[in-house]
């Protein structure tokens, strides 16, 4: 975090609820996600990063999760450095949400990536709580091979209901329950499952 990282509007991606995120400027295959909650305690890169640390000493599997590079100062505040998830074409891979919306994947190949997602999270115990399927990139890594890769929504929005759910076992099967749960309904509102 020596130098800062000028961001200007060009480089502008998105505006989430807490954060906004930028193309990294001086390299393509990333992104930086600079927050903008005001409450500490809800400051979704904090919760992240601590998360990201949590996971890599438990040495956890990151293939369905983006990867986590670190802070980096910026002309807007410190942010955090992420990959860009691309299809095999360069291209930023399509959410989930969209995935499902512009039904060029069949039915059954989205709910098999489904699936395989939620056995990815249960067996690795993945806090990922907001389960916004815009959260959620649905890759292209080689032609007509897919899987779903979890950008955002890990750990939580609130920092002291995250540290519960790493120091109880009852509490965090209880959120993952019903984070699987919230998934598995809007695939029945969106005709993806019976």
């Amino acid at each position: 975090m020596d130098k800062n990282v000028i961001l200007i509007d060009n480089l502008f991606i998105k505006k989430g609820t807490g954060r906004v995120v930028y193309l990294h400027p001086y390299d393509n295959s990333k992104i930086i996600k600079i927050s903008i909650e005001k409450k500490l305690y809800r400051d979704q890169n904090i919760i992240e990063n601590i998360y990201y640390s949590y996971l890599f000493k438990r040495n956890i599997p990151m293939n369905n999760i983006v990867k986590c590079y670190g802070y980096v100062n910026t002309n807007l505040g410190k942010g955090l450095v992420f990959d860009k998830v691309c299809d095999y074409t360069g291209v930023i891979s399509k959410t989930y949400s969209q995935a499902i919306t512009n039904q060029n994947i069949s039915k059954d190949i989205l709910l098999k990536l489904f699936n395989d997602l939620k056995q990815y999270i249960s067996l690795n115990d993945i806090l990922f709580i907001d389960t916004a399927f815009g959260n959620i990139m649905c890759c292209e890594y080689e032609k007509g091979k897919y899987k779903l890769i979890i950008i955002d929504g890990l750990g939580g929005s609130n920092i002291l209901r995250f540290f519960l759910m790493l120091l109880s076992k009852k509490y965090k099967i209880r959120r993952l329950k019903k984070a699987k749960d919230i998934m598995l309904n809007k695939l029945k509102k969106l005709k993806i499952i019976e």
